[in-house]
C-alpha cells in the first residue's frame, strides 16, 4: 500500500507543475523526436541552477522511460530513491550517451541503444 501511495504522490509531483502552466496559458507541445542530443545536454546543464529546466528534464526523462518501457515491455518501476537524485543520475546517463553524437536526435540515440 505504501508503494502504491508513493506512485500516486510521484505522479502528483510530476503533474502539478504542468497543471499550473496549463492554467496560466503557458502550455507548449514539443515533438520529442525533434529534440537533439545537444539541446537535451543544454537543458540538463541549465537544470543545475534553474527550477524550470529541472522540471523539463524530469518531464523528458519520464517520457523517455515510458517510451523505453513500452518498447521493451518492462512494466517495473523503482521506488525508494530520492526523486531529484534519481532523475539527475538517469539524465546524466542520457547526456553521456549523447556526448559523442550531439546533432543526433535524442530519440534516435535511444532507439539505437534499444537495438543492442
Amino acid at each position: 500500500m505504501k508503494k502504491l501511495l508513493g506512485a500516486f504522490l510521484l505522479t502528483a509531483l510530476l503533474v502539478a507543475p504542468l497543471a499550473g502552466s496549463a492554467r496560466a496559458g503557458n502550455t507548449e507541445k514539443h515533438d520529442i523526436s525533434e529534440l537533439t542530443c545537444d539541446e537535451f545536454i543544454d537543458i540538463v546543464k541549465s537544470a543545475a541552477n534553474d527550477k524550470e529546466a529541472q522540471q523539463v528534464v524530469s518531464i523528458i526523462y519520464y517520457w523517455l522511460e515510458g517510451y523505453v518501457a513500452a518498447k521493451t515491455k518492462d512494466t517495473k518501476i523503482t521506488f525508494g530513491q530520492k526523486y531529484e537524485d534519481h532523475v539527475k543520475r538517469e539524465a546524466e546517463g542520457y547526456v553521456f550517451m549523447c556526448s559523442s553524437e550531439k546533432k543526433t536526435p535524442l530519440l534516435d540515440m535511444v532507439n539505437e541503444i534499444l537495438k543492442k
